[in-house]
């Protein structure tokens, strides 16, 4: 029975979960008798050693440690003299040596008394821990045990009772089997929760238990750390469990967070168990369904059930003898009938593990109902022995007439499926499978009992042997002998649902198990149970390509393994693991499942596993070549899942959480798993490795993979070492500035430094070469330009139509050189435009070709483009040849994925272009102008790659660069000569990249200097190369491009009238961007601010207009000055007058005497003041306006000296600031300088608004 867990979010459902030990619990089987039997022994032993530990600590270890430490005391003190002896001139040190003894004894003593500590259980708090141990976990589970075991022995009495009693008209009649059945079913109601309630404190004990050692290990881990009063330094006495410590108690907490979440789950399916099991045990109140009668009918009938296998389990007895003296007697077998096999299942005789029999095909049984008995319920099998033997007569005895009427119901009907076997010859395979006696494959769960029938029972053949033999063929001695010891624990064997005591060794059976036997058998009623729900139930694989071995059902099939020789023992033993885990189900032969395994593991890791929000638990993760599969077994509750690399588009580690991986799907679902007990960047690395290995379809077989995990592993520990040596305090600092140095100045391996300088030495014998740096792995960089499916070449080429469905890039094919070396190569076919669709024109089809001439992965890709020859009027012939180069980013970040070769964080794009003539270095002016623009040319044609390479990265996104690059733009396939599209990833991996020769380059293999080997070629090598190159030409091996003077005056006619249409539109579009702009912010001003615009605009109006009257009054003074001095021929005499001659200009023009008899003079004419008043008006005009120019030209005049009067005034003022700081006795004193000195500041005052 599952329990489904339902999600709030249906965006992402929860995980199905499977209440394993609450089904076995529900039926009562043998599985879940010899479990809880098996973890009771296991209580036991925990109390028997916590009460011998308590006892020993309280009554020995304590009061011996007080009579140690005291004697430790006696002896620190007795070491040394006393102070008091060494004092008073009995030593030539007088004044220190007492001293320093006193010293000496006191820090030695605080010295060992902290030593001492470690040791020390802490008085009580170690008994505190058992102590709380026992009260909240082993109690609680003690009084569930007793009650368990109460109505335990209940309900086997009653039945024991029930099933002895003999055949009468009263036990038979229908009225009293209904009574009995209703007794029966009460007590069974009461086993069935007491049964629940166990399972349930179990688990609680379990958890109980984690806690309990962290606590304790966490009180001495403590204690391992030595803090050093002087300087506050630590030292760990322990690091390992330090280490070992810290990881556990993070899974800890994660175990118990995910242990609260799922609390309500599992008193929900506690529940559901119960009720549903409720409604199948409850008795029927028909008495029809008790009479025996009925059971004639049945076996009478012919009708088969169409289409499905029946299939039935349950408690029989069974009727056998034991002893020499052949007493009879009944024994309980739990038996199956599935798949048309039957047998028996029992527990062992210390009842702590389960035991098979042989199982039998129906088509060697015959069943009959047998009512000549003195028991109840009754009927035989008749199973057939063989050839000259006698038949096996098994008398079995059901529980009730129910219980009969179904064992027979369910024995007949397969045996007609059996019988229409035998008319079919397309299931002849399926009739054989059915018609054999089939013996237990290991000896250590056959039965051991000793009765005369269970000997009959079970029998060994040829395939039988020892799993403990068949393990001494692939482990050491030294782990058999662990296993034998029952030290399993030394293999970390994982938790499974149901244990038992031979649950251990069952889960290293899975590499020596038979692959296409369909029926239960003692290695799954030990780890999974017997449960038919458990066996079907839970599986929540959803791949529809999972690989099913196609069933061999005539002959035992085992599918060893073959391990490669790096394939380490501890690996061999968590494969046997994992294979036992995964195909022991059953699958009820559903192809949507798998039951073989054809993988190797290759790592295990423990992780806690977060599928949603809601659910995050402890789990284990294997780890194959093709697929990630997960197992959980929590709480009682069991989970499998299996997911394909090629559903993951990247899989990173969280550098801001520590343990924590993200799993990106390519459905934009995100999986969190936390791992503690393994570097969680190391095991990134890996699943992301095995991510793109499967979507390059990379064929790389398990030792190859394990090689490169061995160094992945290699490569974090020392990382990890180092950055915990420089966390550590006690670290010296000059390593701490020696490693944060080191991210500066990194060691540059030698693979790339020989990269590094290819790429120098080739930039150096190209005309241009155009480097970019993108946000992609150099692999997934080079899959997106020359991926199957990429359209950056053709599209890229400047010389290439756009959008022409000509336009193609075929598979790649091997080719070998010269020197025998491998090269990929490519045709590409494109329809031509050689003004780059400028101009329109007849495009002509052409093919070039590319090659991969050096191919590292996740390294270094060197693919070279056959040459252009140009012919251009006036010019030679110009010969355009590229290179394009990806390598990975070489720094201090990637320094640990460039030594692994594993995908990196960018990579670098180098293209390379050489522009040469045909026949000679001298350029004319024609052919330097011609080669700038071929120059100008190839930058537009790396822009356009660059742009298709933006493209795809935009589509691309952030996760999962490399695999989505594969997907999209396709492998590199290469066609084989028998046309197999193949893919290629490592071309010359192996090779050294001395073996590498490049024209122009020498062979690096040289002993010549890096500098000799950069050298230019010498003058019979540049001829022979333009001989070449001529020859070449000639022969046509080359794309000839071919401008005739007609085209280049078109070019050159549309070129200038597109630049002029150009300037034309854009000035236009200017013009109009300014209106539109305007107009914009005028629709988008308020009222208000138009209006305080307007305001403003009259207010400037207004003050230019008094700006501009003093102006023209200046400018007609000016004007009337030069009408005056115009005359240049006049003859004048000239005065010039300055400011200090104004009162001259005032005596002369108006004596004083003169003054005073003007003024008698006007008084007298006071009464005909009519009769010169116009003209005295006349003349007082004239004298105003006279008075006006001599005004400006004073202003003037003020003009020419503002300058220097401004900064004389300015210095008087500063000396008189100065004069009344320093020297205030006279300031005080002279009044005609302080008159002065204000004269000047007033004057300055208003000097300065003028001057403005």
């Amino acid at each position: 029975m599952s329990q489904m867990l339902k999600s709030n979010n249906d965006k992402h459902p929860r995980l199905q979960l499977l209440s394993v030990a609450f089904n076995e619990a529900s039926i009562d089987t043998p599985s879940f008798r010899a479990y809880v039997n098996y973890y009771h022994t296991k209580v036991e032993l925990l109390e028997d050693w916590m009460d011998t530990t308590n006892s020993y600590v309280e009554q020995k270890f304590k009061p011996s440690y007080s009579d140690f430490y005291r004697s430790l005391e006696v002896l620190i003190e007795t070491m040394l003299p006393p102070p008091k002896l060494l004092n008073n001139g009995f030593v030539a040190n007088q004044s220190f040596a007492s001293r320093i003894i006193y010293d000496f004894d006191f820090a030695y003593s605080e010295f060992i008394k902290r030593i001492c500590s470690i040791i020390n259980p802490d008085d009580n708090k170690y008994s505190d821990g058992l102590l709380n141990l026992l009260t909240t976990a082993i109690r609680p589970y003690r009084t569930r045990r007793k009650n368990f075991e109460y109505y335990q022995a209940k309900y086997d009495s009653m039945l024991t009772q029930l099933h002895s009693a003999t055949t009468s008209s009263k036990t038979l009649e229908p009225s009293y089997l209904r009574e009995e059945a209703n007794r029966t079913f009460e007590i069974r109601r009461s086993y069935l929760d007491a049964s629940l309630n166990l399972v349930s404190s179990i688990s609680t004990l379990r958890l109980s238990v984690d806690k309990f050692l962290a606590n304790a290990i966490g009180r001495i881990n403590q204690k391992n750390v030595f803090t050093f009063n002087e300087n506050g330094k630590q030292i760990n006495l322990a690091p390992t469990i330090h280490h070992y410590f810290h990881y556990y108690y993070s899974w800890l907490k994660s175990s118990v967070k995910s242990s609260k979440t799922i609390d309500d789950t599992v008193f929900q399916a506690q529940e559901q168990v119960y009720n549903q099991m409720l409604k199948q045990l409850l008795p029927s109140t028909d008495e029809n369904q008790y009479l025996l009668k009925n059971i004639d009918s049945i076996l009478s009938s012919t009708d088969c059930l169409v289409g499905t296998y029946p299939q039935k389990s349950g408690w029989l007895y069974m009727r056998t003898t034991v002893g020499s003296s052949d007493r009879e007697i009944w024994v309980r077998r739990w038996c199956f009938l599935n798949d048309m096999i039957f047998g028996m299942f029992a527990l062992s005789p210390s009842k702590t593990y389960v035991e098979e029999t042989d199982k039998f095909g129906i088509g060697l049984i015959n069943v009959r109902y047998f009512p000549d008995i003195s028991r109840r319920f009754c009927f035989q099998l008749e199973i057939d022995n063989g050839k000259g033997k006698e038949l096996i007569i098994v008398t079995l005895q059901a529980e009730s007439v129910t219980e009969l009427r179904e064992w027979v119901h369910i024995m007949l009907q397969s045996k007609l499926k059996f019988n229409g076997l035998i008319k079919d010859e397309k299931d002849k395979a399926n009739y054989n499978y059915a018609n054999k006696r089939y013996s237990p494959q290991f000896y250590e769960f056959a039965s051991s009992a000793t009765t005369s029938m269970d000997q009959k029972l079970t029998s060994f053949d040829r395939n039988s042997s020892s799993l403990i033999e068949c393990l001494r063929s692939v482990l050491a001695p030294d782990q058999v002998r662990d296993i034998i010891d029952e030290r399993t624990f030394l293999f970390k064997i994982v938790t499974s649902p149901i244990s038992t005591k031979l649950t251990p060794l069952a889960m290293l059976s899975g590499s020596f198990r038979y692959k296409n036997r369909k029926y239960y058998d003692g290695i799954q009623a030990n780890i999974w149970g017997l449960n038919i729900w458990n066996q079907n139930g839970g599986i929540s694989i959803n791949d529809k390509e999972a690989a099913f071995l196609k069933q061999h059902l005539n002959n035992p099939l085992i599918i060893p393994d073959k391990y490669p020789k790096n394939y380490l023992n501890d690996l061999k033993i968590q494969n046997m693991q994992f294979k036992t885990i995964f195909e022991s189900i059953n699958y009820d032969a559903s192809s949507k499942y798998t039951n073989c395994i054809d993988e190797l593991l290759l790592f295990k890791i423990s992780t806690v596993w977060t599928a949603n929000e809601a659910q995050m638990f402890p789990s284990i993760t294997y780890v194959t070549r093709s697929y990630l599969y997960l197992y959980m077994s929590v709480s009682g509750f069991l989970h499998f899942s299996r997911r394909k690399f090629d559903d993951f588009i990247s899989i990173e580690n969280d550098p801001t959480t520590p343990h924590l991986i993200k799993m990106h799907t390519h459905h934009n679902y995100h999986i969190k798993i936390y791992t503690y007990f393994e570097d969680s960047e190391a095991v990134a690395r890996k699943m992301q490795y095995l991510v793109e290995l499967n979507a390059s379809h990379g064929n790389k077989s398990t030792g190859e993979i394990l090689d490169k995990f061995n160094e992945i592993d290699d490569a974090f520990k020392q990382k990890s070492e180092k950055e915990e040596l420089i966390n550590d305090p006690a670290t010296n600092k000059l390593i701490k500035a020696e490693y944060e140095l080191g991210k500066t100045f990194w060691n540059i391996n030698s693979t790339s430094k020989e990269l590094v300088d290819r790429c120098k030495n080739i930039r150096q014998h190209y005309t241009k070469t155009y480097i970019q740096r993108f946000e992609i792995a150099s692999k997934g960089l080079m899959h997106i330009i020359y991926g199957d499916t990429s359209n950056v070449f053709p599209n890229s080429y400047f010389l290439a139509a756009r959008n022409a469905n000509f336009n193609t890039n075929w598979y790649w094919t091997e080719e070998r050189d010269s020197n025998g070396i491998i090269q990929l190569v490519r045709k590409i076919d494109c329809k031509m435009s050689k003004t780059d669709n400028f101009l329109f024109e007849n495009s002509d089809k052409v093919c070039t070709s590319q090659r991969i001439i050096k191919m590292v992965e996740n390294t270094y890709y060197e693919v070279d483009q056959d040459p252009i020859l140009i012919k251009i009027p006036f010019c030679r012939p110009l010969k355009v040849s590229s290179k394009y180069v990806i390598t990975e980013l070489f720094d201090a970040e990637n320094s640990t994925n460039s030594e692994l070769k594993l995908s990196t964080n960018g990579s670098e794009l180098y293209a390379n272009y050489k522009i040469e003539f045909v026949g000679g270095n001298n350029e004319s002016f024609i052919e330097d102008l011609i080669k700038r623009c071929v120059v100008r040319f190839s930058q537009i044609e790396h822009s356009k790659v660059k742009s298709s390479i933006d493209y795809y990265l935009d589509r691309i996104g952030k996760h999962g660069k490399v695999v989505k690059a594969i997907k999209l733009c396709g492998l590199l396939g290469v066609l084989a000569g028998d046309g197999v599209i193949q893919n290629n990833e490592n071309l010359n991996d192996k090779e050294s990249l001395d073996n590498f020769k490049w024209e122009g380059i020498p062979d690096t293999s040289s002993e010549r200097s890096a500098n000799e080997r950069a050298s230019v070629r010498s003058e019979a090598e540049k001829e022979k190369v333009k001989k070449t190159d001529l020859q070449s030409v000639s022969d046509g091996n080359v794309l000839c491009v071919k401008y005739t003077f007609a085209l280049l005056i078109r070019v050159i006619m549309k070129l200038t009238v597109f630049r002029l249409i150009n300037f034309i539109l854009i000035s236009f579009r200017i013009v109009m961007m300014g209106f539109t702009f305007i107009g914009t912010l005028l629709s988008q001003v308020n009222k208000t601010l138009l209006l305080g615009l307007i305001l403003s605009i009259f207010y400037n109006i207004f003050v230019s207009a008094r700006s501009g009257i003093s102006y023209w009054s200046v400018r007609k003074a000016d004007n009337f000055f030069k009408d005056i001095m115009s005359d240049k021929n006049s003859q004048k005499v000239e005065r010039a007058l300055y400011i200090k001659d104004i009162d001259l200009l005032t005596d002369y023009l108006v004596s004083p005497d003169d003054d005073e008899v003007l003024k008698n003079f006007n008084n007298d004419l006071t009464s005909n003041e009519n009769k010169y008043r116009e003209s005295r008006r006349e003349l007082a005009l004239k004298r105003n306006d006279l008075l006006v120019e001599l005004k400006i030209l004073q202003n003037m005049e003020k003009e020419l000296v503002q300058g220097d009067y401004k900064s004389f005034l300015i210095k008087e003022t500063e000396n008189c600031k100065k004069a009344q700081l320093h020297y205030e006795h006279i300031w005080e004193q002279d009044k005609q300088l302080q008159s002065y000195c204000e004269r000047c500041s007033t004057e300055l005052q208003r000097l300065v608004p003028g001057l403005l």
